[in-house]
């Protein structure tokens, strides 16, 4: 895949909370790190509040842009940095499509879990935690973590046409079938 398309992906994290903000939703959340991997140079970069505004003309430019939760949750965050809609970016949600598929939403940690042996560092609570407490470091390296487990979710869905997840303690398989369709 490396070379192949102009692919990103990618996740934030914030600096609050969404009890810290209120009915205020994703809209009041403020950004503390934004992590991407672009498979046209197999690289990965990381953004802040000082910089997201490089991000948006890489996002519209972008063959396909890639995660998990980034219709619910990431775009509404970066919509205020970038003060436009990101609807008409040509999006790839992992979420939304196993909860089409499944008929209910599934962690990434529980679907890395079952499909690559791979469990997340943190969650997201720790997340701000990192960020209130200075541990940039840690923040930008448990974002990645995400991305590249996003990432890997997306390369078995395609080799596979499905991911895994535990039912009552079996491996329950999940059609996906997003690279034939290239959605």
């Amino acid at each position: 895949m490396k070379g192949e398309k102009d692919v990103i992906v990618f996740d934030i994290e914030t600096q609050n909370t969404f009890t810290d903000v209120g009915n205020g939703g994703c809209a009041k959340l403020l950004l503390s790190v934004a992590v991407a991997y672009f498979y046209k140079d197999d690289s990965y970069k990381v953004y802040t509040e000082e910089n997201i505004g490089e991000f948006l003309p890489l996002l519209k430019a972008a063959e396909l842009v890639i995660g998990f939760n980034i219709k619910g949750f990431d775009y509404p965050v970066l919509e205020k940095y970038f003060k436009e809609p990101l609807d008409g970016i040509r999006t790839l949600d992992i979420l939304y499509k196993v909860h089409a598929s499944l008929g209910r939403r599934i962690k990434l940690d529980y679907l890395a879990e079952a499909t690559l042996g791979s469990k997340k560092s943190a969650d997201g609570l720790m997340a701000v935690k990192f960020w209130r407490s200075g541990r940039i470091d840690e923040l930008i390296d448990y974002c990645r973590q995400d991305v590249k487990l996003t990432k890997e979710l997306y390369e078995f869905g395609c080799q596979n046409s499905y991911l895994l997840y535990r039912k009552y303690g079996h491996l329950e398989k999940i059609p996906v079938g997003w690279c034939e369709k290239e959605d």
